[in-house]
């Protein structure tokens, strides 16, 4: 259930009736646990748990003519109100990367300036670029960002930056996130840097990440020993069982003829 804002469940439920999570391997499911959740596998993250439940009780071959159901009303009645679905993982989960967020800079608008291992292959980093003008004329131009980890297990990801505090000041900050999963991480924090602005200069922010990690194969092969994160991130004293990887990232905080992506509901594949 999806309670109304400001309510949970107690104030939903029967007089003194206990709240029992579902579970999959609760015995009164009519199939097995292994075949609710192979059938439930491919569904949108926001459907994962009703298709479990429906298999539950008996109506996994009803499901898909549900969710049939849905999409017609939503084509059918446009101006109803209906809840967003988050987006998909995988090739059209990432939007307004270095690549596609400005459409008048082919060549990218976040550049790699430093890194102590190679970069995975596959999807990008930095995503979910946002461009923001001037506040007013207290506050300056800054760039909001998501970053993925791009491995293949979690890892910790500190964003080291600086964050605007005046029309042309900023300060350094910094954003941690522990235990991130890997590729698709709908929970993603936004990240809004501040840009540096020199007359005659395009305006650009440059800022830090870090990947810590004991599991992933990747960052354990290709990390260096002395990289360490850096001390303003506040990071946990790391043993030797981990590695780290450092990129500096430029980024352009414009598009030069004024375009960009900032709308979060387009979605471009990555190739």
């Amino acid at each position: 259930m999806v309670y109304p804002e400001g309510t949970s469940y107690d104030d939903h439920k029967c007089i003194d009736e206990e709240y029992i999570d579902f579970d999959v391997n609760n015995p009164v499911c009519v199939i097995s646990a292994d075949k609710i959740i192979a059938k439930c596998a491919d569904e949108p993250p926001l459907l994962v748990h009703s298709c479990q439940v429906d298999c539950c009780y008996g109506g996994c071959d009803t499901f898909d003519d549900t969710i049939d159901e849905i999409v017609k009303c939503v084509i059918e009645n446009d101006d109803i109100l209906i809840f967003p679905v988050p987006p998909l993982c995988h090739e059209t989960y990432f939007h307004a990367t270095g690549e596609t967020a400005c459409p008048s800079t082919p060549s990218g608008i976040v550049k790699l300036q430093h890194q102590t291992a190679a970069v995975p292959t596959g999807e990008p980093i930095i995503y979910g670029i946002v461009f923001e003008e001037a506040k007013d004329d207290n506050v300056g131009r800054s760039i909001k960002f998501r970053v993925d980890n791009p491995f293949e297990n979690n890892a910790d990801i500190f964003v080291r930056y600086e964050k605007k505090v005046g029309a042309f000041a900023n300060d350094p900050a910094c954003e941690s996130m522990s235990n991130v999963v890997a590729g698709c991480d709908l929970e993603a924090p936004e990240i809004e840097v501040g840009c540096i602005e020199y007359p005659g200069v395009e305006p650009f922010a440059l800022f830090d990440v870090y990947f810590a990690s004991n599991v992933d194969p990747f960052v354990l092969n290709n990390a260096t020993p002395e990289t360490e994160v850096e001390k303003c991130c506040k990071p946990p004293d790391y043993n030797s069982g981990y590695g780290i990887i450092k990129y500096t990232f430029k980024i352009q905080c414009t598009c030069p003829d004024g375009t960009g992506d900032n709308d979060a509901s387009f979605v471009t594949p990555r190739i």
